[in-house]
């Protein structure tokens, strides 16, 4: 029986209930993720598509990690996203199973919001997904808005800002793939590192110096010693004010500070403030004019963020 005809039967309010299921083991699939993988691999072979489909980024880092995502961002190559998407959409109707699926909506690509792609959005058996082609880019020394071309799988994963984030999951061959050779070791050790020369992913884009302190929160990384130095370099704290929006600096301290108000991210934002004092970043995040921080105000700020309520 092939897994169209496995799920042929299902009843999609039962398919939506299992979306909240937690995998008990790391690295196991909840209901709804195989099902959403038998549907695109049918659909792939039965199209006969040359294509190797992917999950790129967060999923994989927390599936790994044994924490619960519903993040499924796939890269397609020699497709773009909504090129494939239609091909997903076209298959279930021709299946009668149009209700696993809700329609494709286009996110243009907009690089002020990280989206330097076209990408499709569907909500397939329960859990949104984004499909978008696999890229590579560059920059010019003025903009961190790169230029986009279509890119293999190893090029994807160099440009991404962590190598933790650079891991795939290969839905057609069933296979965790590391390709920049640093990211499975650097997530078990618990490591924030760069897949290429921390400087020139940080010049590329210096949003990322602010991901990485967030990253670095969020899963209790310890920063790669050449990375820590990049993130002190005043060209990039430069880069920082002139080529990133306020309301992007703001997005990417919300996921610091206001998470919850839960211990874990009470503790969250005093290593945040901490990893901001330490890289010289407190002048770029929180700008007072012409007023400098100094350490005493702050190890004041620390204090109060550290003091219980």
């Amino acid at each position: 029986m092939s897994s169209l005809q496995s799920w042929r039967d299902l009843n999609i309010d039962e398919v939506n209930e299992k979306v909240n299921q937690i995998c008990p083991l790391q690295s196991d699939l909840t209901d709804s993720e195989k099902i959403i993988f038998s549907v695109l691999r049918d659909a792939i072979k039965e199209k006969g598509l040359p294509i190797q489909l992917r999950i790129a980024g967060g999923w994989v880092r927390d599936k790994l990690l044994n924490i619960q995502s519903k993040d499924l961002d796939f890269t397609t190559d020699k497709l773009t996203g909504v090129e494939f998407a239609n091909i997903i959409l076209d298959f279930l109707k021709r299946n009668n199973r149009l209700d696993l699926a809700g329609r494709i909506s286009v996110i243009k690509a907009n690089p002020e919001k990280s989206k330097h792609l076209e990408t499709a959005h569907m909500r397939l058996c329960g859990i949104d997904v984004d499909f978008v082609g696999l890229r590579k880019e560059t920059y010019k020394q003025d903009s961190r808005c790169p230029i986009i071309e279509v890119g293999e799988a190893a090029e994807d994963a160099l440009r991404r800002d962590l190598t933790i984030n650079a891991l795939f999951y290969n839905v057609t061959q069933k296979i965790v793939e590391d390709l920049t050779g640093k990211g499975l070791i650097d997530l078990k050790n618990r490591v924030a590192r760069t897949p290429i020369d921390p400087i020139q992913t940080l010049t590329d884009d210096p949003l990322r110096a602010l991901r990485v302190i967030r990253f670095s929160c969020r899963l209790s990384l310890a920063i790669d010693p050449q990375l820590s130095e990049g993130l002190k370099i005043d060209e990039i704290h430069k880069r920082i004010l002139t080529l990133i929006s306020r309301e992007r600096i703001g997005e990417e301290m919300i996921g610091i500070f206001l998470r919850s108000g839960d211990d874990m991210h009470r503790m969250h934002a005093v290593d945040g403030l901490r990893l901001i004092a330490a890289h010289k970043l407190n002048d770029v995040i929180f700008p007072l004019g012409q007023e400098k921080w100094n350490e005493q105000e702050i190890s004041i700020g620390i204090c109060i963020a550290d003091a219980p309520e």
